[in-house]
């Protein structure tokens, strides 16, 4: 018994010192020479966007992004690709080994939640998410999103193996001030976007108690109407064309994925900025639909749901085609994609969405109450080569 109790000490012991070596582990490098020598590696970080411990933003980022208390951290720097690319690391140096656990956690919980970010809008980057990590050494935490979060992983290590960071600090440039877009795709038109006003002053062939924005929707529709819509077509060949002329135009606003460098289009939630600045959230997407689909006289409605397994809110269609639902998802037919390799694929991918059933959408990460809406069933209009 004496030994077993020596032995469990000992054990104990151990498991002690090595802690405290865990909470000691320190390196000669910053956080600006890690991050940088992870970001080196990474291609989609070669133009990426820094904020420097102490600058302003930094701790709003880490406030308000990452969901970790400033007071935690001592030292960080966070380089991010921006825009549509998913690409970020950040280095953070912490109080103590219980504050980089609280980092460990935030910086995981960001991933889960960037991940539902870029689902559905750009599958590529939401699987580069998927793969990233979070690795904690003593006090210090890495961010690693990246295309290859191994090497990246790798050279964090290499920080606290006893090499000495080799040359000065790196040139990262300077850290962006101004995230305001160009005002002429931030719908200075002035009013808002009123959807029956718009409709009818369509139907009642009378624009004259239009303004600004309303005005400058009529007219587009006008234009794309007399552009893609012929006499002799079907309610589902109007349909088309209209899906297809959308996906072509405009495509996901890169503003709502990025986290502090690029400022969303104000009025990527309705037609107006989707035609004007070519860009919308589901919600622009499936308001401008709806909005076709009205002129031309196809019964249509907007379905507010949510997608990746309910904790991002979604938007599609519902048409009714010979007394049958379909659902059309534009938004998730219009994917970002930064290859695609022949045009069949692409065509196949740019109507994946395309008047498919309810039974469809709740297989493909769509959520939504099923008492509120018509179930979709139909399948003679469904997408065919």
């Amino acid at each position: 018994m004496v030994r077993k109790g020596f032995v469990c000490l000992l054990t104990a012991l151990c498991l002690l010192l090595c802690a405290c070596r865990e909470k000691s582990v320190e390196t000669d490098w910053t956080a600006l020479q890690m991050t940088a020598a992870i970001a080196a590696e990474q291609e989609a970080l070669g133009d990426a966007h820094w904020l420097r411990y102490g600058e302003e933003g930094f701790d709003q980022y880490l406030e308000t992004v990452y969901q970790l208390s400033p007071e935690l951290v001592k030292d960080g720097t966070i380089a991010a690709a921006g825009g549509a690319q998913a690409s970020e690391t950040a280095v953070l140096v912490l109080r103590d080994a219980d504050s980089a656990r609280e980092a460990r956690e935030a910086l995981e919980a960001y991933i889960d939640a960037r991940e539902g970010d870029f689902t559905g809008y750009v599958p590529e980057e939401a699987a580069l998410v998927a793969d990233s990590r979070v690795e904690v050494i003593g006090r210090y935490a890495a961010l690693l999103i990246c295309a290859d979060a191994d090497k990246a992983l790798e050279t964090f290590q290499h920080c606290f193996d006893g090499t000495p960071p080799t040359g000065q600090t790196p040139d990262v440039g300077d850290s962006p001030t101004d995230n305001t877009t160009d005002p002429s795709v931030q719908g200075d038109a002035g009013g808002d976007y009123d959807h029956d006003a718009v409709l009818a002053a369509w139907r009642g062939g009378d624009a004259s108690g239009l303004t600004g924005k309303n005005l400058a929707v009529l007219e587009k529709c006008k234009e794309v109407v007399g552009e893609v819509i012929t006499g002799g077509m079907t309610p589902c060949e109007k349909e088309l064309a209209i899906h297809d002329w959308m996906i072509d135009w405009a495509e996901y606003d890169p503003g709502e994925l990025d986290n502090a460098w690029t400022a969303p289009n104000p009025d990527n939630d309705n037609p107006y900025g989707f035609f004007t600045g070519k860009v919308g959230i589901c919600l622009g997407y499936t308001r401008t639909f709806q909005l076709f689909m009205d002129m031309l006289d196809i019964e249509c409605l907007t379905v507010e749901g949510s997608a990746y397994s309910g904790t991002e809110d979604h938007a599609w269609n519902l048409v009714r085609l010979d007394g049958e639902w379909y659902a059309v998802d534009c938004t998730w037919d219009d994917p970002v994609y930064d290859y695609i390799p022949d045009e069949e694929t692409l065509r196949w991918f740019g109507h994946l969405y395309f008047n498919v059933t309810s039974d469809f959408l709740r297989g493909s990460d769509h959520q939504w109450d099923g008492s509120a809406v018509p179930e979709a069933a139909g399948t003679k209009y469904a997408w065919k080569e």
